[in-house]
């Protein structure tokens, strides 16, 4: 891996289909055979395993033949996972079913906190108010942009229910085993997208950006800014720095040193 280039890592995650070609790795797996991973064989191996547990395993144990699967293509994950948000719900699923994936303990922290910035737009190319039959370029554009939009609805949903639903089996197994609730990890989900936005001109601004690789300097200091600003703004945000602080601070107090400076970090990095 570290002889891997890190710019060709760069042009597999802008490798947009038909607008970038796909970057091809080898696939060593046959030279080098290695033996199946344990978790993977006893989750194939075991009735009891979730349909999406296996699933899981059998996408990942695709890997290891590299007799049939000699290549690998890689494009642009935002075709399966926009938000960067599948990993570490499947990581939660496999803690859900740590009997059968886990052979050590995993230690967890007393808090989880995920910041997911979707920067998807929602422009209206007023084909609802025509009858006319639409162009393949409108349809396969409303297309694209529906099936990610509910994708990523989906994939926030189904990280909420597994994190609650992992939170809530640890603690009643804490609880079992004589242990205090107080082991409970508090989760906090951090949504940020341009339709929070109450300006209406600032929604119609950001939704009209277009998807480039380079944008005016102008509109980048915009989107810092845009970016700082519902971030000290949202309310689960603030539930965190108040967690934190371990007092409430409502919207629009004062923030204290550390989340003012916190708020500034934010203007200096790329939205």
């Amino acid at each position: 891996m570290s002889k891997f280039p890190v710019a060709r890592a760069v042009a597999a995650s802008s490798a947009f289909p038909l607008f970038f070609a796909p970057v091809v790795l080898k696939n060593y797996s046959a030279e080098n055979p290695a033996p199946e991973p344990e978790w993977i064989h006893s989750v194939l191996t075991n009735s009891t395993a979730s349909s999406r547990l296996k699933n899981l395993a059998l996408q990942q144990n695709s890997y290891i033949d590299g007799e049939h699967r000699k290549f690998i293509h890689l494009i642009d994950g935002g075709i399966t996972d926009n938000l960067g948000l599948r990993g570490p719900a499947e990581y939660a699923i496999k803690l859900q079913e740590s009997g059968l994936t886990q052979q050590t303990p995993v230690k967890l922290p007393r808090r989880l906190a995920f910041i997911i910035v979707d920067a998807s737009t929602e422009q209206d190319n007023g084909c609802d108010t025509r009858d006319r039959t639409l162009g393949l370029g409108t349809v396969m554009g409303s297309v694209a942009k529906i099936t990610g939009n509910r994708y990523s609805f989906e994939t926030i949903e189904l990280f909420r229910e597994v994190t609650a639903r992992l939170d809530r089996e640890r603690e009643a197994a804490c609880l079992k085993a004589g242990g205090s609730p107080s082991s409970k990890i508090e989760t906090y989900i951090v949504e940020l997208h341009f339709s929070q936005m109450a300006n209406e001109s600032d929604r119609h601004f950001f939704n009209s950006v277009p998807t480039k690789l380079q944008l005016p300097s102008k509109t980048v200091d915009r989107l810092r800014q845009l970016a700082a600003r519902q971030l000290a703004d949202n309310v689960e945000f603030r539930r965190l720095v108040s967690d934190l602080w371990d007092q409430p601070i409502k919207p629009g107090s004062p923030m204290r040193p550390s989340v003012a400076a916190a708020k500034n970090a934010m203007q200096m990095t790329n939205p």
